[in-house]
């Protein structure tokens, strides 16, 4: 969640023009904090083939806030059980 927080506060960045492709995933000042982050995500999210699951999203816009064109706006997400194909 933390790291995602990160995202998010470069995207809104990115499309009001704070900042530019070029410091892409993170702001300046959080970069070395979303590189410590992606180490340790790195090493924890691996699909194990034995236990993984199919699964549907269907997502939900929330609220109506004004965000600057192209950001994305919060989502809530439902999942359903997949065909498992």
């Amino acid at each position: 969640m933390e790291d995602w927080a990160i995202w998010q506060r470069w995207e809104l960045a990115d499309h009001t023009g704070k900042t530019d492709l070029s410091t892409h995933p993170a702001l300046p000042d959080e970069s070395e904090r979303h590189m410590e982050l992606e180490n340790i995500l790195e090493k924890l999210l691996v699909i194990d083939p034995a236990k993984a699951v199919t699964r549907i999203a269907h997502f939900e816009a929330l609220g109506l806030e004004t965000l600057p064109k192209g950001v994305l706006r919060p989502l809530q997400v439902k999942w359903t059980e997949g065909s498992g194909t």
